[in-house]
């Protein structure tokens, strides 16, 4: 939707699919001279690993994406989108609520964070637990403030009450911070969080981590009940096409650069994903998954 109508505003010509296949958006692109590209992780991924990409015929300057620091990293370097952006929405927020700037940020900072909030969109960072506005740096829930959010959940007051505070801040049970330049970070959903002996650990930071190994294509980390730390961190990860690999091979990894705490005591290959209609794995199905092979 934000493409659409930065076409419609902008006077430019936008291109869609009635749905997303890898090949044919690349054939689109380079045939049409595309020069501005938009998607979430998942058809991005989908994209870099067609053997039909040659960035040196693609015409694309600028875009966005949504995902860990890796994503548009690649993007940047696999599909050669010099100006691509990194940002931060939820649907109850229309849903764009934090971009970077394609012409003036800085390239890392473009890459590693969500940007600033948009104009007329207030963020800031709660303690979960009490409620208080936190400084730059660290880490709580994301509340946003402003023109984009919606009015409400249809016909459901009470969520609705739950979801938006009697200030206007919509508290969106997102976990991340705001460092001192103003750029959003956002690190991975709060009821995700896996609370493994007395520790709160993000399952999209250690994703990130092992996202750098070089043999990995795609990892989901989850939290599988452990009568000793409450929750084990497990890693799902899918392997890219003629590699091999180990559990002790992808634990030794994250031992070496990790706190011993986040490195997962289990590793699954996983080559079928539960999905959502939208190209996003769904983790609660996932726990499911690996439960009923106990």
């Amino acid at each position: 939707m934000d493409g659409l109508l930065a076409a419609l505003t902008h006077g430019s010509c936008n291109i869609t699919l009635p749905s997303f296949d890898a090949r044919e958006s690349l054939a689109i692109m380079e045939r049409e001279k595309c020069t501005a590209v938009s998607g979430i992780q998942t058809m991005y991924i989908k994209m870099m690993e067609e053997p039909a990409l040659d960035r040196s015929r693609l015409s694309l300057r600028t875009g966005w994406t949504t995902g860990p620091p890796q994503t548009p990293r690649d993007i940047y370097e696999k599909m050669g989108v010099t100006g691509i952006t990194n940002l931060y929405g939820i649907s109850e927020a229309s849903p764009c609520c934090s971009i970077s700037d394609c012409r003036r940020d800085p390239l890392e900072d473009r890459l590693n964070r969500m940007g600033k909030p948009l104009p007329g969109v207030e963020m800031k960072i709660i303690g979960p637990q009490s409620g208080e506005r936190l400084p730059p740096n660290e880490t709580g829930e994301i509340c946003v403030r402003g023109w984009n959010l919606m009015q409400g959940y249809y016909k459901k007051p009470e969520e609705t009450a739950k979801a938006i505070d009697p200030e206007g801040w919509l508290h969106t049970g997102d976990l991340g911070f705001i460092d001192e330049k103003g750029l959003v970070f956002f690190m991975g959903r709060i009821k995700n969080v896996v609370r493994s002996g007395g520790e709160n650990i993000s399952p999209e930071e250690v994703e990130n981590f092992i996202f750098r190994h070089p043999k990995v294509k795609h990892v989901e980390v989850v939290g599988l009940p452990d009568e000793k730390w409450g929750q084990r961190v497990t890693a799902c990860i899918e392997l890219k096409e003629g590699v091999e690999a180990t559990p002790e091979e992808i634990i030794h990894f994250c031992k070496e650069r990790m706190a011993n705490f986040k490195v997962p005591k289990e590793v699954h290959f996983v080559t079928d994903w539960p999905m959502t209609g939208s190209g996003k794995v769904q983790k609660f199905k996932l726990v499911e998954i690996l439960l009923q092979k106990k």
